[in-house]
């Protein structure tokens, strides 16, 4: 219930009165960190966003807002269409909500009732985390967190990458070669500074380890492995992992992806994603010599804290002039 005029916004099917608004998630698994969820405001706006793949998507923002004008709606239609194909049709019904508000969050997964950064507007759409891309992360959540969610907090992990992992997919394929480039420096960038591995097990509080995931969980458990398995088996295994609502862990997910693969991924697992303390990534020292008599040397040397030397495949790009390659 709430005074007449304010606009209430919650999960699922919205119905909404004068005084009453009703929200149904019946029907469809949500978990209870993002099945309940309540904001209000009495200065909202709703307009139509786009409609694509049998969902409408509309936008509630204060006069002001910018998170809808500066946004691609051709584009987001264009990823539900991809995104429908690849895992299904939209978990929540037929009517996707995207609501600006002072959040502490760049987006919250909401069921079917996203609520997004006020600010987020003001990001251009070649940034790292711009709106474009957040819309996008917090959509693919419906399926990675919403209908199929976590078995445990230490297995945080999967649903933040493949949220990542998907949006940057779809730019890498869809839009502007800027923003995929965007996505992954922002994952590099960040990565150097975890302080746990992507699937701890050492049993941190999920306040205490979250934020070192976003980095190195799409770039380990999606990104590195495109050279060893192919794009195509990585998003199979995701397909396959998101195939059924309830509660899966990063255990199941490495199944998945060595089904689709048919290779063993536990050694894998095991270097880059499972165990306890801080993750040591590989580091490189590159020197170079000459060139001499048409040939330049370089030596690519691995240099970690621990002395231990992990297998990685090294493409080298060489820049300048030369008479051949």
């Amino acid at each position: 219930t709430h005074p007449e005029g304010t606009i209430v916004l919650c999960p699922g099917k919205l119905t909404p009165g004068a005084t009453t608004t009703k929200c149904d998630v019946t029907g469809t698994l949500a978990p209870t960190y993002s099945g309940f969820g309540i904001a209000a405001d009495p200065k909202w706006v709703r307009s139509p966003y786009t409609s694509a793949a049998g969902v409408d998507v509309v936008m509630y923002e204060v006069p002001g807002g910018k998170i809808a004008a500066n946004t691609d709606k051709a584009s987001f239609g264009e990823f539900l269409t991809w995104l429908t194909k690849l895992l299904g049709p939209m978990p929540y019904g037929s009517e996707l909500r995207f609501a600006g508000a002072p959040s502490a969050w760049l987006g919250f997964e909401h069921p079917a009732n996203i609520i997004l950064n006020e600010d987020l507007g003001d990001i251009g759409t070649g940034a790292a985390h711009s709106a474009q891309h957040v819309m996008m992360h917090e959509t693919i959540h419906q399926y990675s967190g919403d209908r199929t969610t976590l078995a445990s907090t230490s297995d945080f992990v999967w649903k933040e990458a493949i949220a990542e992992y998907l949006a940057y997919v779809f730019e890498d394929e869809h839009r502007p070669a800027e923003e995929a480039i965007a996505t992954r420096t922002y994952w590099d960038s960040i990565a150097t500074s975890a302080e746990h591995r992507p699937r701890p097990t050492d049993g941190p509080a999920v306040q205490d380890f979250y934020v070192d995931v976003y980095g190195p969980g799409p770039m380990v458990l999606f990104l590195q492995l495109e050279p060893l398995i192919g794009r195509p088996a990585v998003l199979k295994g995701i397909q396959g992992f998101l195939s059924r609502a309830g509660a899966r862990s990063v255990d199941d997910l490495r199944v998945e992806l060595e089904k689709a693969a048919s290779k063993d991924l536990v050694r894998y697992f095991e270097a880059w994603v499972v165990g306890p303390g801080a993750p040591e990534w590989p580091k490189f020292d590159v020197t170079t010599q000459g060139p001499s008599g048409g040939l330049l040397e370089v030596t690519v040397t691995q240099n970690n804290p621990s002395g231990r030397i992990y297998g990685c495949k090294v493409d080298i790009d060489i820049n300048g002039k030369r008479a051949s390659v």
